[in-house]
């Protein structure tokens, strides 16, 4: 028979308590390591998730501004002012729009891209300065100034190389921005629209600024080009009529005397009329409901008491004076001044195929610089 002491039976007692918290410590150590690893295994898929969808967030943000710099390039994205525009690349979406712009060839654009996640939406914002992308074609150029002292009202952006100011006691109202080239007062801008003074101007390769195209080489141009027709020279003004389906090119023109008080000359279909003279009119309503365009190598005076309507766009290579109601639907080019004393409404409608704006402010030349994103 084994006896044991009381002493004997406390050890062994110890001893089995201390193994079995032992071993309850070691289960949870390893449920805590085995915990760990899973919510590591979660976080990390997670992050890994994330940091994916960002980098294609951030991807198309950068489509966007290469899509934008497609739009300048080769579709009419600066001459129509730039407007905002969406797209999707990779899964991921963009929107692209203007965060500044000088109005003369440099924008900075704002490209947002962006993972639609309704639990964790992620978005990412980029940054692109472009220069030489061209500017919004201007509704009227000038190569002086432009001076009202009537009620003038223009829809879309103006340019000229000299002052812009409302002389009279009728109002002055643009709605786009206007450049000059000096200073600009007395006029009033639309919401959303500025004024810039003592602007400088892109020059071309001659040194001419880029937005005022030479109306003496367009008349020139036009005149030579194939199926032009020829009207009488040195006959009243009253004896032209305007038909236009005399010419297989749509272009008639005058070559002679200057043509002075025309008064609403007859008008068959629509064309292009070009006048190597000073032209002045008493009335132009005969132009009403025909698209012509009006190119003057010289001035054009529009004489009070008369109504000047025209439903395509104006190129004079001298000087234009209205003192009449004068209205426009299309854009105008004046090499020197123009001055208005009655009643003036200009819009803008899109330019005919033979201004050379059209090309020159597509943008050929962008580049692209100073291209900031996120930090990674």
């Amino acid at each position: 028979m084994r006896i044991y002491s009381p002493t004997t039976r406390h050890k062994r007692q110890r001893r089995g308590t201390i193994i079995a918290f032992f071993l309850v410590i070691v289960g949870l150590l390893v449920t805590g390591l085995i915990t760990s690893v899973a919510v590591s295994s979660v976080t990390g898929t997670q992050t890994a998730s994330l940091t994916l969808k960002r980098d294609r967030a951030f991807y198309a943000a950068e489509s966007g501004v290469q899509h934008a710099i497609w739009k300048v390039r080769y579709n009419s994205w600066a001459a129509d002012n730039f407007p905002a525009f969406s797209g999707t690349a990779g899964g991921a979406s963009y929107d692209v729009s203007v965060f500044e712009n000088n109005g003369l060839g440099t924008v900075i654009l704002k490209s947002v891209g962006k993972i639609a996640n309704p639990a964790a939406p992620i978005s990412v914002t980029v940054y692109a300065t472009l220069s030489g992308c061209g500017y919004p074609m201007p509704t009227v150029a000038f190569g002086d100034g432009f001076s009202s002292s009537g009620t003038t009202r223009v829809a879309g952006n103006m340019m000229g190389l000299k002052d812009v100011k409302q002389t009279g006691g009728g109002k002055f109202s643009v709605g786009g921005n206007v450049y000059a080239g000096k200073t600009i007062t007395g006029i009033s801008v639309d919401p959303g629209y500025v004024y810039y003074q003592n602007s400088n101007f892109p020059l071309d390769e001659n040194g001419k600024a880029e937005f005022l195209p030479n109306v003496k080489d367009i008349a020139r141009s036009l005149k030579n080009t194939p199926g032009a027709f020829k009207l009488g020279t040195n006959v009243k003004a009253s004896g032209f009529k305007l038909d236009f389906t005399q010419s297989p090119s749509k272009i008639l023109y005058y070559e002679g005397s200057e043509i002075e008080d025309w008064d609403d000359p007859p008008v068959v279909g629509d064309g292009t009329l070009v006048i190597f003279a000073s032209t002045s009119f008493k009335k132009a309503r005969t132009f009403s409901g025909h698209k012509v365009n009006l190119v003057i190598d010289g001035d054009l005076h529009a004489k009070s008491g008369g109504q000047f309507f025209l439903q395509g766009s104006l190129y004079v290579s001298g000087s234009i004076k209205s003192q009449s109601s004068f209205t426009m639907q299309g854009v105008i080019v004046c090499g020197k001044d123009i001055s208005v004393s009655g009643s003036a409404d200009i819009s803008q409608y899109p330019p005919p195929d033979f201004d050379p704006r059209i090309q020159a402010l597509s943008g050929e030349e962008v580049t692209l610089g100073a291209f900031t994103g996120p930090i990674f």
